[in-house]
């Protein structure tokens, strides 16, 4: 292949390895009760990123929701300075398992009436202002399991100072949306988490979103902290969604529901595969890894320093080790040592969302019924696919809806996000604009 053309996975023209599973409709959406807004948790000041506003804000999650009314297992790893991480790992497994019979599912599925919340942070483009005449597009965030919301902004900031040199693609807004484990909606769900968690509650979560709380227009006026409920939304917005890992799998399982609600999806290797591919040995070790870290520092300082070092983090890009000391940490309110801080997405609840295989299946089986006028753009790893199966099987998901289609492939592991926002930013732009670019000035990093 000449050096001048990406690397991406050739067409596959082969027979499907799968029939696929039965994709169940997601429950329906209820609006909201009336609930305190008296939340107890400080949200990030609005802040100036690049030529956008940053601010932070709150929608109640989908309801009702699939969860068991008690929580031991969790009670208990909260309790405890040190878990057994393959003793919980298993069963945290069984009682994944157990809350998918149907005796369980007749007790659980849309049974719990607990509020959870989303935090959504927003930015809007501050320069040039918004002119309504020549609308620009908006993009709607989804993050990988572990991470808060905010782990998108070296990208974005990357992505911000690429598109003022590309005329023909105008940004007017983005929408990071933030699993309600992590960040800051995990601190303020604290008390409603439980021992499982269907991925088809944060599909249903980012349908609430883009259906009831995406405002109508996109402007430059601020927005209340408390994001209003839209009963029937009159026209709508397009949106280009873009999802890493988990969020990639919720997304496209959204589509699948409702492919209406998205102009295009980019996919940053999303968690989906086959029924044929059984996640076994590396589910084990990713809820080893994520039990079996450190969730407690005396200082950001310290954590900055332990993260930097850490197995997991050694191939983050340095901007978001920072970016995830500064929001992905929570003082632990104790008196004395007030500079104490934890993980705000608690390794228990990371592990939690590990669990899961079902929507992984729903998504691939659902793939190729999604209207070819829905574009799909995969940017996969060059370094490791062995969380989509390997080559021959992540090949054939990447084609499985084969019209309208296109995938890269860059010099980076899973976390793609993490390790390289300067090559994730280029294929964004690329992706939205079609346009080749050059390296941008630090000055603009």
């Amino acid at each position: 292949m000449p050096a001048s053309q990406p690397l991406c996975y050739p067409r596959y023209d082969g027979q499907p390895t799968s029939n696929g599973v039965p994709i169940p409709p997601l429950l329906p959406l209820v609006p909201p009760r009336t609930f305190s807004t008296a939340l107890y948790h400080n949200l990030p000041e609005p802040a100036n990123v690049a030529n956008y506003r940053r601010t932070s804000h709150l929608v109640p999650a989908a309801s009702p929701r699939s969860l068991t009314f008690t929580s031991p297992l969790r009670e208990d790893a909260t309790r405890s300075e040190r878990v057994d991480a393959k003793s919980l790992a298993k069963a945290l497994i069984d009682a994944k398992i157990d809350f998918e019979t149907g005796p369980a599912q007749r007790q659980y599925k849309g049974r719990s009436q607990a509020t959870l919340w989303n935090c959504v942070d927003r930015y809007v483009r501050r320069s040039p202002p918004i002119d309504h005449r020549n609308r620009g597009i908006t993009l709607f965030l989804t993050h990988a399991t572990g991470s808060p919301r905010q782990i998108w902004e070296p990208t974005l900031i990357r992505l911000f100072g690429h598109a003022q040199a590309v005329s023909s693609l105008l940004i007017d807004e983005i929408w990071s949306f933030e699993s309600v484990q992590h960040g800051d909606s995990g601190v303020l769900n604290d008390a409603e988490l439980r021992d499982v968690f269907d991925w088809q509650d944060q599909t249903r979560d980012i349908h609430n979103f883009v259906l009831h709380y995406l405002p109508t227009h996109c402007s430059a006026a601020s927005l209340p902290l408390h994001l209003e409920y839209i009963e029937a939304r009159p026209e709508q917005r397009p949106i280009i969604g873009i999802g890493h890992s988990y969020g990639g799998t919720t997304l496209i399982r959204a589509a699948i529901a409702k492919p209406e609600l998205f102009q295009r999806l980019i996919l940053v290797e999303p968690m989906i595969t086959p029924p044929t591919f059984t996640r076994g040995k590396g589910l084990n070790l990713l809820l080893w890894s994520a039990l079996g870290k450190p969730s407690q520092w005396s200082s950001r300082a310290h954590a900055k320093s332990d993260l930097s070092q850490s197995r997991v983090a050694k191939a983050w890009h340095p901007d978001v080790i920072d970016i995830f000391v500064k929001h992905g940490l929570v003082g632990c309110g104790d008196a004395r040592a007030p500079d104490t801080v934890r993980l705000k997405t608690r390794p228990f609840d990371e592990a939690v969302v590990y669990c899961e295989w079902n929507v992984c299946y729903e998504a691939w089986t659902g793939l190729k019924d999604i209207p070819p006028g829905l574009s799909l753009h995969w940017i996969m790893s060059a370094k490791s696919n062995a969380t989509t199966g390997g080559t021959a099987m992540t090949q054939e998901t990447v084609w499985r809806r084969a019209e309208n289609a296109s995938n890269v492939r860059v010099d980076a592991g899973h976390l793609i996000v993490h390790e390289a926002p300067d090559e994730l930013a280029r294929e964004l732009i690329k992706a939205l604009s079609g346009c080749p670019l050059v390296p941008l000035p630090k000055s603009q990093l």
